[in-house]
This record gives structure tokens, C-alpha cells and sequence, in this order.
């Protein structure tokens, strides 16, 4: 009887233990699942590691724009971000040691670019690797909006002119470095190639912006995220489930054996057999910086050029005399395929790279103009000469300074003096008019005028 007393007293102790850590779980989930005071700030993508591993959903003033909040209904899907790890495709042969730190990134252009060079750039990464092609892996960040897009594709198909982005740095770790230099800025295209040819046999990473003489400290606000497996479930699912998975707020959960991150327990559920697999405490730390990038000997910073990649984007090298056309109002072509080119003043092909351009505007009348205008952060811009207000899809912007628009809406369209410059021209004027008036009187008083030759 003594030793059945015994058995049933360790059996309660295991049950009660069990009851506690259970408990314990679900009170540390549940502090990872919601928000206090502490959970306020905007995650960095340096400085806040810990903080990030220790949270399943955010709090702060933009979790709403990137769909990452506690407690957020997903009926309407606003988010137009993509969370992009951008470490990975830097070694594709040989996996990270860590698990890297994603980033949420635009990754789809404009409307109005659609079917252009900049938006196959942007968007069809397929068949393309960081090693051939390290442009279209390397991300940007708009100084002014704070958004940051994969590549410089992204951003000039965004209208995020030259002036206010920052392109990351491409760092390559040589052997022996063969540059006797420790950064570049290419701005030349004969650079571009030999650049390549130097870091051939190097290891290459990316790294974000960040302040000067700091090593890790960003001067940029940079978003970071955790890239989850897609909020479906598959076939055979109960409909409860699905709507569940698909609908419900953000409160990630951790597979700790395939390391895959689903972004509600509804989600993990459906997808995985195995529950016990499932944890809401995220296992592995993560970092948004690579190792290669850490006190390895012989670095070299590269930086591009955004007018070089500019150049790239906008030459159209199997006919220069064309390149830069002006389309104008004033004069019209009679074939369909021409437009006149006030260069060359006469009417011209249209190249296929002004096509690619003028094409997703589907406009009788694309006008390209380098007039002054103000920008606003939604993407708007105001023509001030002409009065012309344009959202962020009804233009494309060639440079900082030249846009097309479609000008069908304003056919009648015409140039217009600021309010300063049309008072000046009256006074200069009537001034003109006194002038003439008072010779004229002089002439007629004083008849030895009349003897002047």
C-alpha cells in the first residue's frame, strides 16, 4: 500500500509539472502574440536582433503598411511589400552559417511601367544570379520615403529619382586585393567590367547603408521582416481551417525542424502533422549583416553609380541618333510608328526602348518635358509652368529632371510664365509704350526733327 501511496505522489508531481510548463508556454507565447508598452518601437535591422527573435507580430505605427501586426484583420490585403532575404542569393554554393535577416522590399513597379525594361529588370530575376548579375540583387532605399526596393529597377520604376535613393554596398573580400584601393564608386562603364574580372575568385556580400566611421550602424530606416511560408493550406483542409489560416492576424510559428516560419498557429496546423515540431518561441538567432562582411582581410567597398544604371537603363545603343527624343504637340507625324524628334526636326522612328516606354501609356500624345516641377512623398507631381497635376501612375520618370506623360487629357495644352514674370513683362511694356509715345509727341513739337536724316 505504502510503495501504490508513492507511485500515485510522483505520478501527481509529473502531471503537475507538466500542467506548469504547459502553462508557462502558453504565457510566453501569448506575450510574443500581443502588444505592451515595451513591444512600441520600430524594429531596425541592426540593434534589435533579440527583439525581433522575441517577437511573433509587431506593434508599431507602420505594422499596418507591411501586414505584420498583432491583432490586424487580413480581409483587405494593403501590403505592396515583399519580405526579401538578400543575403542568400550572395552565396547559392555554399549556405549561410546563420539565419539571415529579411527585409520588406517593393518589388513591382508602377503601372504605368509595365512591359518597360525597368520592369523586367525589376520583377523576372529568373535564370539570373547574384555572381553574374550582382545589379539586379543589390537593394536601394529611398532617403525620403524610407521605402526600400530590390534593386535600382524597382526604384526608377517607382519614380524614386536619383537624388533621394541610396544603393547598398556590394563588399567583395579578396584574397590578395588587386585594386590597391579600398572603395570605388563606379560611375564609368569600362569600370563595370573590370570590376568583375578583380572579384572573380572573391567571396561577395551586400550590406545595407550605415553611418559614416560606424561599422554596423544603419543611416537608413530599414524595415526588417520574417519571411512565412504563404497563409494557405492544402487540399482537403476543412474550410473552418483554411479561413482561419488565411484570415487571421500575424502570430508566427517555428517549425525547429525544416526551419520553415508560418505566420499563425492555424497556418502551422494545416501544413504540418507533426504539432510537437511546432514551437512559438523563434530557435535560431538571426543577423542582417554576413560574416564575409566582418573584419575579413582586404575588403572592397563598390558603390554604383544610380546615373550609370541610368544609363544603362535609358541608352538604346542600335540607334544613338534617336536616343533622346523630345515629343511635342506641336507637330504631328503621319505615320503611326513616327514622332518628331526636335533634334533632328523631323519626324522619327520610335525606337524600342521609347516603345517599351511610351506603350503602358497608351496615349495618342506622350510628351517628354525637363520644366521644373515639386515632387510629393505619395509619388504626385506638379508641372508648375503648365498648372498640370500628375499621380504617381500618369507619368514616367527618365531622369531627376525628364518625365513622359500622357497629354490626350490636355490637348490644348500651353505654356504658361510664372505670376512674377508676367507683371515684369507688362511693366517692360508700358515702359516700351511711354517711350514710343513721348517720342512721338517730341517728334511732332520740334519741327527740326523732321530735317534729321
Amino acid at each position: 500500500m505504502k510503495y501504490d501511496q508513492v507511485f500515485i505522489l510522483l505520478l501527481l508531481l509529473l502531471l503537475t509539472s507538466n500542467c506548469l510548463s504547459i502553462n508557462d508556454k502558453d504565457k510566453q507565447c501569448s506575450i510574443r502574440d500581443t502588444c505592451s508598452n515595451s513591444s512600441l518601437i520600430s524594429p531596425l535591422i541592426y540593434g534589435n536582433e533579440e527583439f525581433i527573435q522575441s517577437r511573433n507580430c509587431f506593434c508599431d505605427s507602420i505594422c499596418q503598411k507591411y501586414g505584420d501586426c498583432c491583432n490586424q484583420s487580413k480581409l483587405i490585403n494593403s501590403n505592396k511589400y515583399q519580405c526579401i532575404d538578400f543575403l542568400s542569393p550572395t552565396s547559392p554554393e555554399k549556405p549561410l552559417i546563420f539565419a539571415p535577416l529579411s527585409v520588406w522590399m517593393r518589388t513591382k513597379c508602377l503601372r504605368v511601367y509595365t512591359g518597360s525594361r525597368s520592369d523586367i529588370y525589376c520583377r523576372n530575376l529568373n535564370n539570373q544570379t547574384f555572381k553574374d548579375n550582382p545589379i539586379l540583387f543589390i537593394p536601394v532605399t529611398s532617403i525620403r520615403t524610407n521605402i526600400t526596393y530590390r534593386n535600382y529597377f524597382c526604384a526608377y520604376c517607382n519614380n524614386a529619382t536619383n537624388s533621394n535613393i541610396q544603393i547598398w554596398e556590394y563588399r567583395a573580400n579578396c584574397p590578395k586585393n588587386q585594386t590597391n584601393f579600398n572603395n570605388i564608386i563606379l560611375n564609368k562603364e569600362e569600370q563595370m567590367n573590370n570590376i568583375y574580372n578583380l572579384t572573380q575568385n572573391c567571396t561577395r556580400t551586400i550590406i545595407y547603408p550605415r553611418i559614416k566611421n560606424d561599422y554596423k550602424q544603419p543611416s537608413v530606416f530599414i524595415r526588417p521582416c520574417k519571411n512565412s511560408f504563404p497563409s494557405v493550406c492544402p487540399l482537403g483542409t476543412s474550410s473552418d481551417l483554411a479561413r482561419n489560416c488565411s484570415l487571421s492576424s500575424t502570430a508566427y510559428r517555428y517549425d525547429i525542424i525544416s526551419k520553415i516560419i508560418y505566420s499563425n498557429p492555424y497556418c502551422a496546423e494545416c501544413n504540418k502533422n507533426n504539432n510537437s515540431e511546432i514551437t512559438c518561441l523563434e530557435p535560431y538567432p538571426r543577423s542582417g549583416m554576413s560574416s564575409a562582411s566582418q573584419g575579413l582581410p582586404h575588403p572592397l567597398s563598390i558603390l554604383f553609380d544610380p546615373n550609370l544604371l541610368n544609363y544603362y537603363l535609358n541608352s538604346d545603343f542600335n540607334n544613338i541618333s534617336t536616343t533622346h527624343m523630345i515629343y511635342s504637340l506641336s507637330y504631328k507625324c503621319k505615320q503611326s510608328n513616327e514622332l518628331y524628334n526636335l533634334f533632328l526636326n523631323k519626324c522619327s522612328p520610335i525606337t524600342d526602348l521609347n516603345k517599351q516606354i511610351i506603350m503602358p501609356l497608351k496615349c495618342s500624345y506622350p510628351v517628354l518635358t525637363l520644366e521644373k516641377s515639386r515632387r510629393f512623398n505619395n509619388g504626385s507631381l506638379y508641372l508648375r509652368s503648365q498648372s498640370i497635376f500628375l499621380t504617381k501612375d500618369q507619368y514616367v520618370s527618365m531622369n531627376d529632371y525628364k518625365i513622359i506623360f500622357c497629354s490626350d487629357q490636355w490637348k490644348n495644352i500651353k505654356i504658361t510664365f510664372p505670376f512674377y514674370r508676367n507683371i515684369l513683362s507688362m511693366i517692360c511694356t508700358i515702359i516700351s509704350l511711354a517711350c514710343l509715345l513721348i517720342f512721338m509727341i517730341t517728334f511732332c513739337l520740334i519741327p527740326s526733327l523732321h530735317n534729321l536724316p
